[in-house]
């Protein structure tokens, strides 16, 4: 390879990391907050407002974070966060809600400025941190195979899904910088070629902004707020730590934390229930398909907050574009695009033998994808992992004196 291709190669690379990460969000977790808006009976006006905070706090926070750092920081809202809107929002008044938002995005702060949460995280091993990723991250592996239809008359959704496979792995076998790129970008024309689309129209404008003065109830606040808290940290910031880290990363969850509250607290009257470092997408962003040099892999995280401000200019309007294209590719393409960070979080948990009980609890825990006291399954297999580990120790302790 040319010096000028390799050159062409790596800034191409980040740049298609960072659409991917904003297709797979607008794909997914934004839909579910259009659900929780519509559910909530907000109008389009608060639905573009919120779209739009989310989006370009995303945008700003990612940007600063990325650049500051020199890490490949994602920041995005919480999925699993959405979902709990869309069964919560409407027990309360907008305005109370915005309340709990805000003192969400506090205690975000705070936790960042204490240091607490990242010191917590840094004695976990890394055997336990790599199997909550790869358990975080196995669904959505899984899911180009949940892509394929089991209808064999749709005949051109299982082409679309093998073609995409195979230019994937063929270019993995070349070594190519560009597997992922080449794999959305044919699987993208053979999608077209195949007439898979929906079919909708699309319908950009400009978001409308819809300021709403925060009041605080208390039924808001431990309703919602505490509960939002608890997903961000135990769902979002937990698998994204390790998602860095599993990278070679080390980072700075405190400025991480603090940063993303006080984003999520300036824009918490337009409608921002809080942002979060990311943890699905961020895989996307952090491995060496994103750009070879780890120390330029940064800018993968920039390229990221660039396309997220671009789409938050539009709102939920920008949904529409979305949409079109087929859920078959999306969910393909990311699987795909995650299998490298899976394997490698896999093989780390696993290789080391003292470790492989523990971490193999904490994997199928974490893939289980369940919510206990609104706390997602990434805590729980964190505490699963760590409980075995000290159990079977404590048992041959027990043996050896025996013994």
């Amino acid at each position: 390879m040319s010096r000028v291709s390799l050159r062409s190669s790596q800034a191409l690379s980040p740049l298609v990391a960072g659409f991917l990460v904003v297709l797979v969000s607008y794909s997914g977790p934004m839909l579910v907050v259009k659900l929780a808006a519509n559910n909530a009976g907000l109008s389009d006006k608060a639905l573009d407002s919120w779209m739009f905070t989310v989006a370009v706090g995303s945008g700003v926070a990612g940007l600063v974070l990325s650049a500051w750092l020199r890490q490949p920081i994602v920041v995005a809202f919480s999925s699993a966060g959405a979902v709990l809107l869309t069964t919560s929002l409407q027990e309360y008044r907008f305005s109370d809600a915005i309340g709990a938002y805000l003192l969400v995005s506090v205690g975000c702060v705070v936790i960042g400025l204490t240091g607490t949460f990242s010191r917590l995280l840094a004695r976990v091993p890394n055997a336990i941190i790599s199997a909550m990723l790869a358990g975080v991250l196995f669904r959505f592996g899984t899911g180009y195979f949940s892509a394929l239809p089991g209808n064999p008359v749709r005949w051109q959704v299982t082409a679309l899904v093998v073609f995409m496979g195979v230019v994937y792995f063929v270019a993995r076998a070349r070594a190519s910088r560009l597997a992922i790129v080449w794999t959305s970008g044919l699987g993208l024309v053979a999608a077209l070629a195949l007439q898979l689309r929906t079919g909708e129209s699309v319908q950009l404008h400009l978001a409308g902004l819809d300021a709403v003065s925060p009041t605080f109830n208390l039924g808001a606040i431990t309703g919602l707020g505490i509960p939002l808290l608890a997903i961000a940290l135990s769902s979002q910031y937990a698998p994204g730590y390790a998602v860095l880290r599993q990278a070679g990363y080390q980072p700075e969850m405190g400025r991480i934390l603090s940063v993303t509250g006080v984003i999520g607290g300036v824009l918490a009257p337009l409608g921002c229930p809080g942002i979060n470092l990311a943890a699905i997408t961020a895989g996307i962003a952090t491995g060496p398909d994103a750009h070879p040099d780890p120390d330029r892999r940064y800018t993968a995280g920039m390229w990221t907050g660039a396309f997220y401000l671009i789409a938050g200019v539009f709102g939920a309007s920008l949904l529409s574009v979305f949409s079109i294209v087929p859920t078959e590719f999306v969910a393909a393409v990311t699987g795909l695009a995650l299998f490298g960070t899976i394997v490698t979080s896999a093989a780390a948990a696993l290789v080391d033998p003292e470790w492989r009980d523990a971490a193999g609890v904490t994997l199928l825990c974490s893939a289980a994808g369940f919510t206990l006291f609104h706390v997602g399954s990434p805590f729980w297999a964190l505490v699963a992992g760590l409980a075995v580990d000290w159990l079977m120790r404590a048992a041959r302790r027990r043996t050896s004196i025996s013994a």
